[in-house]
């Protein structure tokens, strides 16, 4: 066989027939660059490459939040204020949309997501940098407005890259601290970003698009289920993407959508009589003292767009 195939190699025949039996697999070896962490004033730079990622921050803010948010090439896909004035045409509502965050508007009846009660970053338990992922653990306390911790959370991340998009991990377990705790049934949460003014439906600058499975798209994402919601459009000529992925594993997968036309995205469990019309307290859910309630996602940043066949290739590869 190997002189048939090669009937011009006489010496190391068999490496050649190897490298060819093995270039299907090797074609498909996922691409990843080096991860870095780096402290920073009040947060962490996350570095790929050399290249910011993101940065981790925690300090002065109602709730930890990733920003910038950086596609292969360097491009920020979350709009940048309130964190800071650098966007142009953006719109300066909803001052509690920062990036790339977790949060919810009602636990134990107190709201974290418009920032009226706060999570707490109490330590950095990890910082593993490597070749082909990092990883960043964290503790956290959800804190009423005296301070009272209602629960603690310990949050895994995890940092890569392939070619054409870059990934984060994450890994969320709530603890109640003393006494049960509900989840209330309420739109405002919970996993969730805000993209650039480009990759909005609506506003000036915008051009962008939402796709879900099953062909679910734009104004009729809101409310709808689907394993993984994705935004896109172009920035500078330049298509570029956010995407959820909502882990199998979580609580009534697959989730709802609180998808909105002027760039907010958010994985939310929890809101089913706003999304379903259905009975006030429908979506309550209650983690009872002594347990753990994990939620889990994927958030993917791709430059290019990818089509529904693509998000659903890579969700099967992340649900497996």
């Amino acid at each position: 066989m190997n002189y048939i195939v090669f009937p011009f190699i006489r010496n190391g025949e068999r490496i050649a027939v190897w490298l060819l039996l093995l270039l299907p697999a090797l074609l498909c070896l996922p691409l990843h660059g080096a991860v870095e962490f780096e402290k920073a004033n009040g947060g962490v730079d996350v570095r790929i490459e050399g290249d910011i990622f993101t940065r981790y921050n925690f300090a002065d803010s109602e709730f930890p939040f990733f920003y910038p948010l950086k596609a292969p090439g360097g491009v920020n896909v979350t709009r940048h204020w309130p964190m800071s004035d650098a966007g142009e045409n953006e719109q300066h509502d909803h001052k509690h949309h920062k990036s790339l965050w977790f949060t919810h508007g009602d636990v134990n009846g107190l709201d974290f997501w418009h920032g009226k009660a706060s999570i707490v970053q109490t330590a950095i338990v990890a910082m593993r940098s490597g070749e082909n992922e990092g990883t960043l653990i964290t503790e956290n306390e959800w804190r009423d407005d005296k301070g009272e911790v209602v629960c603690k959370d310990t949050r895994h991340y995890r940092f890569g890259a392939q070619e054409s998009y870059r990934y984060i991990d994450i890994d969320i377990q709530i603890e109640p601290n003393g006494k049960d705790l509900r989840f209330g049934d309420t739109k405002e949460g919970t996993m969730a970003v805000r993209v650039a003014p480009e990759l909005r439906l609506k506003g000036k600058v915008a051009k962008g698009h939402i796709l879900m499975k099953n062909g679910i798209r734009d104004g009729k994402a809101w409310g709808k289920r689907s394993p993984w919601c994705y935004y896109y459009g172009p920035i500078d000529k330049q298509v570029y993407g956010v995407a959820i992925f909502d882990s199998p594993r979580n609580l009534r997968h697959p989730t709802w959508w609180h998808a909105r036309d002027y760039g907010l995205c958010t994985a939310n469990p929890f809101g089913i009589s706003y999304f379903d019309r259905k009975p006030k307290g429908t979506g309550d859910h209650v983690v009872k003292t002594g347990d753990v309630f994990n939620l889990r996602y994927k958030i993917i940043i791709s430059k290019g767009q990818l089509s529904e066949r693509e998000l659903n290739q890579l969700y099967s590869q992340y649900s497996q």
